[in-house]
């Protein structure tokens, strides 16, 4: 579920980049052109957070946005503040940007193919992440920076990492900051206990939670604000078992139940008792038994159906069904939930 922890606590508001250089009301500065190459970054790890193992159309219209904050970079780079800025450096981070946008284009043709495996969609999208963090290396020190990026955002669950604040002239800053940790809709990516700050050094340690998803980590010091995602790949994948059951199932006994709302209600119903020797023969064993009610109650052509699967609070956890249909301008939603209880 979503936490937010706060380094002191305050609100943090997170700067827009207008899209295109002559709609600034002041003039543009170097900092503008790293934080819009960093918005691009942050919209391809937020693509990559809505990418599943079995669809990836989500992903790709989340990356399309991508190609509009791509050309608010380009702008940026006509502005002769900026040319003036990067003098050498210019031609350099011209072909950098372009270089992100190939890799962009890659990531999208691969979202689009449905014959796209998982991991080679996911290396796409981390191509096109390490892409635009170079980009935006040749410009300025950034904000936030990873120490030691070269995941381009993109961790294993349990990593550690290090996030530097510099200041405006590139040195780091050691001044108190505001950070905001807050983690994706149904996303554990970023234990957000786990947050500390050395403000000797300005260095910023958090861990990479349990869950497949994205995080966002927003910072406020030296005068300065940044918003930067990172992306955790979750748990390997086990066949047979869905993306999103939970993992941390202790062995014992398990009373399982179910209910339903909406058109129909019907109270909690005891569907007996499985026990948990091998998780994997467990959890296949439930997914079976909730497929097969999912198919014995198919709706229809006219109906869409959803499964979520909620997180293990160490006592129990559900697992939900719901079913949308329209006829004649007429909707109905029914939910149908397993719940699993820990005897």
């Amino acid at each position: 579920m979503n936490a937010i922890r706060r380094i002191p606590a305050a609100s943090i508001l997170v700067p827009v980049l207008l899209a295109a250089a002559s709609a600034r009301a002041e003039a543009a500065t170097v900092d503008d052109l790293r934080e819009a190459l960093q918005k691009v970054q942050n919209d391809i790890v937020d693509a990559a957070g809505l990418l599943t193992p079995d669809d990836g159309t989500a992903a790709g219209a989340a990356l399309g946005l991508t190609l509009a904050d791509l050309d608010a970079a380009r702008a940026l780079l006509l502005d002769p503040g900026i040319q003036a800025a990067l003098e050498s450096a210019l031609a350099k981070v011209g072909k950098a940007v372009d270089k992100t946008g190939a890799k962009v284009a890659a990531a999208e043709e691969a979202l689009a193919d449905p014959g796209a495996p998982y991991k080679k969609r996911l290396s796409k999208l981390k191509a096109a992440s390490k892409s635009a963090l170079l980009a935006g290396i040749k410009i300025s020190k950034p904000v936030v920076g990873e120490i030691g990026a070269k995941t381009a955002g993109f961790h294993k669950p349990g990593d550690v990492v290090r996030l530097q604040i510099y200041a405006a002239d590139g040195t780091p800053c050691n001044e108190a900051p505001v950070i905001t940790v807050e983690n994706g809709p149904m996303s554990e990516a970023i234990d957000t206990g786990s947050v500390s700050v050395d403000e000797t050094t300005g260095v910023i340690t958090l861990t990479m939670g349990e869950g497949r998803g994205g995080g966002h980590v927003s910072v406020t010091a030296c005068g300065r604000t940044s918003n930067v995602l990172l992306y955790n790949y979750g748990p390997p994948s086990i066949p047979g078992v869905p993306d999103g059951f939970p993992r941390n199932l202790p062995a014992g006994n398990y009373q399982l139940t179910y209910s339903a709302s909406g058109e129909v209600t019907i109270p909690p119903t005891s569907l007996g008792v499985f026990p948990l020797v091998d998780f994997k023969t467990f959890a296949k064993t439930l997914v079976q038994a909730f497929n097969q009610a999912a198919a014995a109650t198919n709706p229809g052509p006219n109906c869409t159906q959803g499964v979520n699967y909620g997180s293990f609070d160490g006592t129990s956890f559900s697992i939900s069904y719901t079913a949308t249909c329209t006829v004649d301008d007429i909707t109905a939603t029914e939910t149908t939930t397993f719940t699993l209880t820990k005897l």
